[in-house]
């Protein structure tokens, strides 16, 4: 936990948006070891001096929590100063509720000051919560919490829990559609637009909504404005035969179609889906349990990406390479030109030593590839066998690029994601589940997940409808986990490779009638600034199927042919069977 001192002199000193960078810099906080779990008489004791205000951050960027609870000491005492303990959030919050010792005796406004109160009526619990929507002073979401020793019980630990709701009701407005769609129209032509603002082509920073029904064909060339966010009722589809650059902060597919090529047709350019925004920018909420996030392509729809097929997904090296030389050796007649990018695994002692390197030039003739920059490790390509089993010791050498690439962008730590789920909306007076599929086959994932969270590259949550497959695809150089199935059923990843992620590969977690088959995983390393407490190692898996971030249920999993390289903690982990018994 991360905690700064925020009196009023912040306000004084900064302007307003210096107290913003402020406040979203850990390098002004002071860190205190905490303990995981929901009970704090099993946690770590924390002082604090009485009569200021403090800003707290669970983990590296925030407290996007639905519930937390304090237990102040038995040593606040009756004179002791007001406290305040305030929080920003980004999620989506509606409703937040104080209770003390139990008992929910007070409600949001209790707390009324915008600094320390000195006043004897405030009581311990008083709090109060702002939303950027509202017209408020603050500089960012949060809420506020008053502590003291007022009413004191003799010799017992009084406690505050403060419980979160996302959404009041549906987070999102449901409309019904029979599947059908009105003739496609080019999205560059104004008449497209009619239910549009303005009756014009979207422009930059705007609301973007193709309506139930309609059909849109994406056909810009060059790079897209930055749109907010483009909500998919109907159907959008990207035109081929020019390349396509479609940027925007959040894209929801909120039970639409959005296609890039088909299965018999490929897409055949480039197309690729830039996602932008930072840690502290609006979030996408379509229902109170899950986490969606920002920076995001959500999906409770249809999305099917089809890229172009490419023969050098994978091969290994045929030629030891050397640390400092800038060639290596593979399978001849691939398709490698030069620009692509390739992750050389780890094959010495040091279970880090994976890196990429981009294509300067390949010989078809002979396998040999000129790399643009020198190597940094040496990476071995003799074939030695075992005894008993022929083993193949080469170096795995795996193609990162595809013609479809749904990215992060570039300017800061915060990547983006791929998110698939579900929801349960009310529409015409009925219930009505939707269930996202996302099928994508040859597609680039790059500079995806957002640290220090379970928010991965392509994420699968309480995703149980049709089946889901992602397939011959390369998804890398994230920033968090790398895939992670939750609660989610009927997803098939095949023949990929997951490349630099941090602590986890690939997470099964409450998964049912899942397969894993023939993908390589690469250069699984712990997390920047990581403390350990309590010796606690930052585990780093390749594969762990149900037993991260604790023991879990899973059922009908599937795993076959993949390989593991530079996972230093452990390659695979998953839950065992007793002695004699053939299934888990």
């Amino acid at each position: 936990m991360y905690v700064a001192r925020v009196d009023a002199g912040l306000s004084t000193f900064l302007t307003a948006e210096q107290q913003k960078e402020y406040l979203f810099d850990k390098e002004n906080f002071s860190r205190i070891n905490q303990k995981g779990g929901q009970d704090p008489s099993n946690a770590w004791t924390a002082p604090f001096v009485p009569g200021h205000k403090y800003m707290f951050h669970i983990g590296q960027y925030g407290n996007d929590f639905l519930d937390i609870n304090f237990q102040l000491s038995e040593h606040w005492n009756e004179w002791d100063k007001n406290t305040i303990l305030m929080n920003n959030f980004t999620d989506r919050r509606d409703k937040y509720q104080v209770f003390v010792d139990g008992e929910e005796n007070h409600q949001n406004g209790t707390l009324v000051d915008v600094d320390v109160p000195d006043s004897d009526n405030n009581e311990l619990g008083h709090w109060i919560y702002w939303n950027l929507t509202q017209d408020s002073p603050n500089l960012m979401k949060q809420y506020r919490v008053l502590v003291n020793g007022k009413n004191k019980k003799f010799w017992k630990r009084r406690e505050i829990k403060v419980k979160a709701t996302r959404c009041i009701g549906p987070c999102q407005e449901g409309e019904e559609g029979d599947g059908t769609f009105s003739p496609c129209t080019m999205w560059t032509n104004p008449s497209s637009w009619k239910h549009h603002p303005g009756q014009k082509v979207p422009v930059q920073d705007e609301n973007v909504e193709i309506p139930t029904g309609k059909c849109i064909i994406y056909d810009v060339e060059g790079p897209s404005p930055i749109f907010r966010q483009i909500q998919i009722r109907g159907k959008l589809q990207f035109k081929d035969k020019n390349d396509r650059h479609l940027r925007c902060k959040n894209i929801f597919n909120h039970g639409g179609h959005f296609f890039i090529g088909e299965k018999e047709a490929p897409f055949q350019r480039t197309a690729r889906i830039t996602l932008y925004g930072s840690r502290e920018e609006h979030y996408i909420v379509y229902d109170s349990q899950i986490d969606t996030g920002n920076k995001l392509l959500s999906n409770i729809g249809v999305i099917r990406f089809y890229g172009k097929a490419r023969n050098s997904l994978k091969t290994r090296l045929h030629v030891s390479a050397f640390a400092g030389t800038n060639e290596i050796t593979v399978a001849p007649e691939l398709d490698l030109v030069k620009g692509d990018r390739l992750a050389l695994a780890a094959t010495g002692y040091g279970g880090t030593e994976s890196e990429d390197v981009i294509v300067e030039q390949y010989d078809a003739a002979t396998g040999v590839v000129g790399l643009k920059d020198n190597l940094k490790f040496f990476h071995w390509g003799l074939k030695d066998t075992t005894d008993q089993l022929d083993v193949d010791m080469r170096g795995e050498v795996a193609l990162l690029s595809r013609n479809i690439i749904i990215e992060g962008d570039d300017s800061n730590d915060w990547g983006g994601q791929i998110l698939t789920g579900s929801l349960i909306e009310y529409i015409n007076g009925k219930f009505k589940q939707r269930s996202g599929q996302t099928i994508m086959d040859h597609v680039e994932v790059y500079r995806c997940s957002q640290a220090d969270s379970w928010r991965s590259a392509v994420r699968f949550s309480s995703a149980t409808g049709n089946w889901s497959s992602i397939t011959n695809s390369a998804i890398h150089n994230g920033l968090a986990w790398g895939v992670y199935v939750e609660g989610s059923s009927n997803v098939n990843f095949e023949n990929n490779v997951v490349y630099s992620f941090r602590n986890t590969g690939i997470n099964l977690s409450y998964a049912k009638n899942i397969t894993v088959n023939q993908n390589w995983v690469f250069h699984i390393v712990e997390r920047p600034n990581y403390v350990m407490i309590d010796d606690q190692l930052d585990f780093w898996t390749g594969i762990a199927t149900c037993t991260m971030p604790k023991k879990t249920s899973c059922v009908d999993i599937e795993m076959q042919d993949n390989v593991v390289a530079g996972a230093v903690w452990a390659g695979f982990t998953g839950l065992a069977h007793r002695c004699g018994e053939d299934k888990t």
